[in-house]
């Protein structure tokens, strides 16, 4: 049993631990690694919550580690694509939202988690990274609000860490692409 005493620092301990291999999903160009890596730091973000007392976000979060080992599944399985899957967990959220209702924050864990599950649903890295965008400016209040201010400036990082994946990674693409389009008109 943790003293009480030492539970912030074990559940700052817990958001650092989750922000740093977060950061380091979005560095992957890789699905695989990206999603390996983003399901290990959601375990360590759970427990933040869990000891933040933050429970709607720790259930959220814990149920979203699930839906990342079947997003995972997709190049296996067949049924791991199926669009229903993506329904079910996006109902599932709904619920778990209903159960643990903890104010108006629960509606930003809600729409976070579920811009979170689009994103695991994607499956070229771009889409990822740009989703992760979305899913990351819905959880940075919701960080403010519980007083994690880890999530929060994992939230920001998260965002920093996407805008210089999308350079090293999309971008070229994108310029490759507009060259080969507009050399024809020189």
């Amino acid at each position: 049993m943790i003293p009480v005493l030492m539970t912030p620092y074990v559940a700052h301990a817990a958001g650092i631990l989750a922000f740093v291999l977060i950061v380091l999903s979005l560095q992957s160009n890789k699905r695989k690694n990206i999603l390996n890596l983003m399901s290990s730091g959601l375990v360590f973000q759970t427990i933040h919550f869990l000891l933040l007392s933050a429970y709607i976000a720790a259930v959220m979060v814990g149920v979203s580690v699930v839906r990342n080992i079947i997003c995972q599944q997709k190049e296996k399985y067949l049924w791991a694509r199926h669009p229903s899957v993506l329904f079910i967990f996006i109902v599932v959220f709904v619920v778990l939202t209903v159960m643990f209702w903890q104010g108006w924050p629960s509606l930003l864990v809600l729409a976070g988690t579920i811009a979170g599950t689009l994103t695991f649903w994607m499956d070229s890295p771009k889409h990822i990274r740009l989703l992760t965008i979305i899913a990351s400016s819905i959880w940075f209040p919701y960080g403010i609000i519980v007083n994690s201010f880890s999530t929060a400036a994992l939230q920001v990082f998260v965002i920093a860490s996407v805008c210089i994946a999308m350079y090293r990674f999309d971008v070229p693409e994108l310029r490759g692409k507009w060259i080969k389009k507009h050399r024809g008109m020189e």
